[in-house]
């Protein structure tokens, strides 16, 4: 239990440190559920053009990400698989990393059971654990 404890607080710690980092970054910031449908539509039917394009798959994923932040059913589920096929095709994003492993910890949040909780929450702080300290300030 108490490792359960920790690997949620470490979570949503290195989640936040991360997160403020790539929104300096991204241009993926939108909040809105009808702006963040409109962006899953558009990736969606630039997929269905070109599917193995890292960077539709990073998008759509981002936006399912950011969808699932909202708790929109099945989001998390959806943005998880997505940005896994963005990862594979682009294994130096770094950034689309980052998504992952939040889009996992959400999985977990949204799980019924306590085992898919335990197990997907570890497998995304598994991810932040393997980003790079480089999306950190440089010092001036």
């Amino acid at each position: 239990m108490r490792n359960l404890l920790f690997s949620l607080f470490s979570i949503v710690f290195a989640t936040n440190i991360i997160w403020g980092c790539l929104l300096e970054k991204s241009p993926h910031s939108v909040d809105s559920i009808d702006k963040l449908s409109t962006v899953v539509e558009n990736a969606r039917l630039a997929l269905s053009q070109e599917p193995d394009n890292a960077r539709y798959l990073k998008d759509l994923g981002i936006a399912l990400h950011n969808l699932a932040r909202e708790k929109v059913d099945g989001a998390s589920k959806e943005a998880v698989i997505y940005l896994e096929k963005a990862v594979a095709a682009d294994g130096k994003d770094f950034e689309a990393l980052a998504y992952l492993g939040s889009a996992h910890a959400m999985l977990g949040r949204d799980s019924r059971f306590v085992v898919n909780k335990v197990r997907n929450v570890n497998k995304g702080l598994s991810y932040l654990v393997l980003l790079p300290i480089s999306c950190r300030k440089k010092p001036v």
